[in-house]
């Protein structure tokens, strides 16, 4: 009787042994299951794209201001580009207080490009009935060159034109390549004076 009661407790103590390795691998696969599948998360997470948007380049900055009329009656439209000068001379009584120039450039249906000059405040000294009219100008650091004017059809004395189209053709290609330009014009009682412009960045397309 004593050794069957042996055999039993001898056996008993096995099978408490065995189930408690079977927990200790159940509890050891778990623990290496949550390591691995913290290892994916970790992974998935670096995985994740750059979503950051792109940053625009900075676009360039001009001078230059643009317009558009339309006639209605004759169905055409007529096209202006303008800038002022980066400075502005002074003028004796009636026109002290700082005058500026501005360059304008326009472009009417099946005409070519006129480009005219004009003063805010002043007038200039130009017979352009009985004599010529010149304006200097110089691009960037390249040479100075004369370019004969024209009134308008009514005279006015704060606006003249560049009077020739291959002179004008030519003072358009050197805006496209330019980023400073000198001008000096002949006023009345004043002399010459000169008048800076940061000429870049112009948008004017081939032909206008």
């Amino acid at each position: 009787m004593r050794k069957i009661l042996g055999l039993c407790l001898i056996m008993g103590l096995g099978l408490s042994g065995c189930a408690e390795k079977k927990d200790d691998n159940k509890n050891n696969n778990g623990s290496a299951t949550q390591d691995v599948k913290h290892s994916n998360t970790t992974i998935a997470v670096d995985a994740v794209p750059n979503t950051k948007p792109d940053v625009e380049p900075a676009k360039p900055i001009s001078n230059w201001s643009y317009n558009q009329k339309t006639d209605e009656m004759r169905g055409t439209k007529t096209k202006f580009a303008s800038i002022s000068s980066d400075n502005q001379v002074q003028f004796d009584f009636p026109y002290n207080g700082g005058s500026y120039l501005d360059i304008t450039l326009r472009k009417r249906s099946a005409e070519p490009t006129e480009i005219m000059f004009t003063i805010n405040d002043g007038q200039y000294s130009c017979d352009t009935i009985s004599d010529s009219c010149f304006a200097s100008v110089k691009f960037d650091n390249g040479d100075i060159h004369n370019i004969e004017l024209s009134s308008t059809t009514d005279y006015s004395s704060d606006v003249l034109f560049i009077s020739h189209d291959y002179d004008v053709d030519t003072f358009i290609k050197s805006l496209k390549k330019s980023k400073k330009l000198i001008i000096e014009l002949p006023f009345y009682q004043e002399g010459k004076k000169q008048f800076s412009f940061t000429v870049s960045e112009i948008n004017w397309g081939k032909g206008e």
